[in-house]
């Protein structure tokens, strides 16, 4: 299992510099922006995201599945290293974007922004998990690369339904706002939820698939 998670640090290491400058620059607009620092959260969840999503490329690139099936693991340790590795890849960067966020904010004198921060932060890590929740299984059944067309047309569902369902249910938004908190609770449950039976489902179809 270590080397598992060790062979998709060790991929992703080739984007770190990209990262490094990604942040300069995510934290230079923030600053320009007037202080909008809850930017830093959309654009470093959507550059993880698109890492673990690069991931099951560069396994499909060096056809990897052909290779770890002749290793002495059962399949579905490949799987759940995979989940494990952007579970904590998407938490890790919620947690550098709060920090880096939280630290501009004391640095303009904005400290009471720092709720807003945080809830920007979890709000960015669940779209993350439910991106990857989505798109892992398509990626072991079909290949990464003929998923990437099927997740972007998922991904058109929210934005259609903000555009056309999302003014009809202001009372409905207006309550859930007055108990954010709560709201917030089970919209994380539910995310964790989608990413575990994303996981059982990914494990069902690599324990099937012929390579």
């Amino acid at each position: 299992m270590k080397g598992l998670l060790l062979k998709d640090l060790y991929g992703m290491g080739v984007y770190k510099n990209a990262l490094g400058l990604m942040l300069l620059l995510v934290a230079g607009m923030s600053i320009m922006n007037r202080g909008n620092f809850s930017f830093v959260s959309s654009m470093l969840t959507m550059y993880i995201v698109l890492v673990s999503i690069t991931l099951f490329s560069l396994d499909e690139t060096a056809n990897w599945d052909r290779y770890a099936a002749t290793a002495p693991l059962p399949r579905r340790s490949m799987v759940t290293a995979r989940y494990l590795f952007l579970f904590v890849l998407i938490l890790s960067g919620a947690l550098i974007s709060f920090a880096i966020g939280t630290a501009l904010s004391i640095g303009f004198g904005q400290t009471g922004r720092l709720e807003e921060l945080a809830s920007s932060a979890a709000l960015m890590a669940g779209l993350g998990f439910i991106v990857c929740a989505l798109f892992a299984p398509l990626a072991y059944k079909f290949g990464a690369n003929k998923s990437r067309f099927a997740l972007m047309a998922v991904a058109l569902l929210p934005m259609l339904a903000v555009t056309f369902v999302m003014p009809r249910l202001q009372p409905l938004l207006a309550t859930l706002e007055a108990n954010s908190r709560l709201v917030m609770l089970l919209a994380a449950a539910a995310c964790l939820l989608l990413y575990l039976v994303s996981y059982f489902i990914s494990a069902r179809i690599y324990a099937r698939k012929e390579f």
